[in-house]
């Protein structure tokens, strides 16, 4: 199910994002430092002073040895122990991280008010959020069916270009009741890539209700393609009825406005 996603839960998916690819590089790069300690020197450097002078011994379990005058084997367990120390700092990194992805709450509006006092449950979704939210969604980037654009020349009132008279119609009825809806939003639906005429916010709930208006039903090619689209959208989970409206054209290329009207008030308010 398509769901409305406002800027606050974009910007909380790019958090979580950062959040699981900073724990990969704390991964690898603790693996790394794992890697390179398996193969450093036993043991581990300390500093004595005898007479005023300091000397440099290489502490292990079966007794010390003076490396004074070996840099090579100083600058080895200097690097052991600071790799000592950066892998507790990612240990505890990745601990931490891992601790607050759970936490990190998207701001998701019905789980919001899913939260809230039964008495609050029985009103739509748009009674809680600014309208700001819902036209946030339609104006919002998305990728649109670039295919035959010398097609689409019917605007509708808020200049939609779209490719026939009959979803000229649907977009104008759609924007005299305030509905947003996307135009031919590319959807990848059974690993195949389809562009519904429209995908419609529905208000009362966020849902995305698919609008497919098929012409030119009495052409045979025509007709192929639309029951190959149907059939992958049912393959889908998308019903008609449920979460997809299909509207078809007269054998005279028109549409009954009113048919439109009452689909929308049916399904869409």
């Amino acid at each position: 199910m398509l769901k409305i996603e406002g800027e606050r839960e974009k910007t909380m998916n790019r958090t979580l994002e950062t959040l699981k690819s900073e724990i990969r590089l704390c991964e690898s790069e603790l693996d790394s430092t794992n890697k390179e300690l398996r193969k450093a020197p036993k043991g581990y450097m300390v500093r004595r002073k005898v007479s005023d002078k300091y000397y440099y011994c290489q502490k292990k379990n079966d007794g010390d040895r003076g490396i004074t005058n070996e840099s090579s084997i100083i600058k080895k367990l200097c690097r052991k122990k600071y790799l000592t120390e950066l892998r507790m700092i990612l240990r505890i990194n990745i601990e931490l991280l891992m601790d607050i992805m759970p936490i990190i709450s998207k701001g998701d509006p019905e789980e919001i008010i899913d939260s809230l006092p039964s008495s609050y449950q029985d009103f739509p979704l748009e009674f809680f959020l600014d309208s700001e939210t819902f036209d946030e969604w339609e104006t919002d980037e998305f990728e649109q069916n670039q295919k035959y654009p010398e097609n689409k020349i019917h605007p509708t009132n808020k200049g939609i270009m779209v490719r026939s008279k009959g979803e000229q119609l649907i977009g104008n009825a759609l924007e005299a009741r305030h509905i947003p809806y996307r135009y031919e939003w590319v959807q990848q639906i059974e690993g195949k890539e389809f562009s519904p005429d429209f995908a419609v916010m529905r208000k009362s709930d966020s849902k995305v209700i698919f609008w497919e208006h098929f012409g030119m039903v009495n052409v045979e090619h025509y007709t192929r393609t639309m029951e190959y689209k149907l059939s992958h959208y049912r393959a889908a989970g998308i019903t008609l009825w449920e979460n997809l409206i299909i509207t078809f054209e007269d054998e005279k290329g028109s549409v009954d406005i009113l048919t439109i009207n009452k689909l929308i008030e049916l399904f869409l308010t």
